[in-house]
């Protein structure tokens, strides 16, 4: 009996020791201060669907498409000062399954050079992105959800729906940065 009491307590005291905080890598609050520095590009992906309501109210599905990044060379510069920078390159593979029609396939290689500015909210998480370089539609250009800022990574959302008449666009871009 006191052979299993001492290796219950041997047991319970490993837990103990063992349970110690393995995430030293703490999320950040979203300051200025703390967005700073040179980033990679980590991740990107992209869904995309298109959809049309009829007279009726219902709605039809025209196509979805799924973009995933591939090869990254591509560098963001966040400033403390409320300005950022990206220049390089990165591709993606989509599919594109249009409603009734067969897959298309492909891949694009998309050239980044961005200056501009950013906003951020503490309060909602957010990110806005103002590119002062081009015109809209360019490569981090609105709001984006801050879902993940530590020290090494800054992860971001960006959730669209658009209507124009009866067709709808619903986009849901995905970045991630690697410090």
């Amino acid at each position: 009996m006191k052979k299993i009491n001492f290796i219950i307590c041997l047991c319970i005291s490993a837990i103990l020791v063992s349970c110690g905080d393995d995430n030293s890598d703490d999320r950040l609050l979203i300051t200025n201060a703390n967005l700073q520095g040179t980033y990679q590009m980590g991740a990107f992906n992209q869904t995309i669907d298109e959809s049309a309501t009829s007279s009726s109210g219902a709605t039809v599905n025209l196509s979805s498409t799924t973009s995933v990044g591939d090869i990254y060379n591509l560098d963001i510069i966040i400033n403390e000062n409320g300005t950022y920078s990206a220049s390089g390159q990165y591709t993606f593979d989509f599919v594109t399954t249009p409603n009734g029609s067969a897959q298309v396939t492909g891949s694009t290689i998309v050239d980044v050079e961005v200056l501009g500015n950013f906003t951020i909210n503490s309060l909602e998480n957010t990110i806005t992105f103002i590119d002062s370089t081009s015109i809209e539609d360019e490569f981090l250009s609105g709001t984006y959800n801050i879902v993940l800022l530590n020290s090494n990574t800054l992860s971001l959302v960006q959730e669209i729906e658009i209507s124009n008449g009866s067709l709808n666009n619903a986009t849901k871009t995905s970045f991630s940065f690697i410090k």
